[in-house]
């Protein structure tokens, strides 16, 4: 795996914990407990990956993230956070935060998300206006207008991409293939999953609509 993880967090029970799930997954991981020591690790040897708690003692120098990725270009941040639904999360992820994660979460959860972050990666950096929402598939998640976050699972984030941009049709064969690398034998399993993320975008400002004979259509609403 040979992934390295930056925990800034002065909460050193918290970080040593994380930090000892982590290794026995195969990271590496580093602890800083202010700003100052965060910024050395990052000027030695940049890790792949910033995991910085909100409450951080002087965390205002990771909100200017432009300027951290003037000095780190490609440091992806991640923020722990009391309250996923605060009113900043949308300007946070426009500014270029790649991710929040709940603090309070089961480290299961903490680290199912840094492993979905890591594999997510590699998909295009790309974003979609939809609607009210701007999705950014790297991070497998939807960020409405109305401060909302919903999280996709990997399955359900790489349909959702398939799917994009908004208007085109994409034939049902083509998304089994996509998505399971075979064309026959997954209808039932696309059934299934289109249902699912039917039910994570209810509610947003988008649509998935059955075109009849020829495939699914991503649709955003007037």
């Amino acid at each position: 795996m040979d992934k390295t993880i930056l925990l800034a967090n002065q909460n050193k029970e918290f970080a040593y914990d994380l930090s000892r799930f982590l290794r026995n997954l195969g990271y590496k991981t580093l602890f800083a407990e202010d700003k100052i020591t965060a910024m050395q690790y990052c000027g030695e040897i940049p890790p792949d990956l910033l995991l910085v708690d909100e409450h951080l003692p002087d965390i205002e120098i990771f909100w200017n993230v432009n300027t951290i990725h003037e000095r780190y270009e490609s440091l992806p941040i991640i923020v722990l956070t009391g309250d996923i639904n605060k009113a900043n999360v949308v300007a946070a992820f426009r500014t270029g935060i790649s991710d929040y994660i709940y603090k309070f979460a089961t480290f299961n959860e903490i680290i199912s998300n840094i492993q979905r972050f890591f594999t997510t990666l590699a998909i295009a950096k790309e974003k979609f206006l939809l609607g009210t929402c701007i999705y950014l598939p790297e991070t497998a998640q939807i960020i409405c207008s109305k401060e909302r976050v919903r999280f996709l699972t990997l399955q359900q984030n790489k349909l959702l991409y398939h799917l994009c941009p908004p208007g085109k049709v994409v034939k049902a064969i083509k998304l089994r293939e996509l998505l399971w690398h075979h064309k026959d034998d997954a209808q039932n399993s696309l059934d299934v999953l289109i249902h699912a993320l039917r039910k994570a975008i209810f509610g947003l400002s988008i649509k998935i609509k059955n075109v009849r004979g020829l495939g699914f259509q991503l649709l955003v609403a007037e």
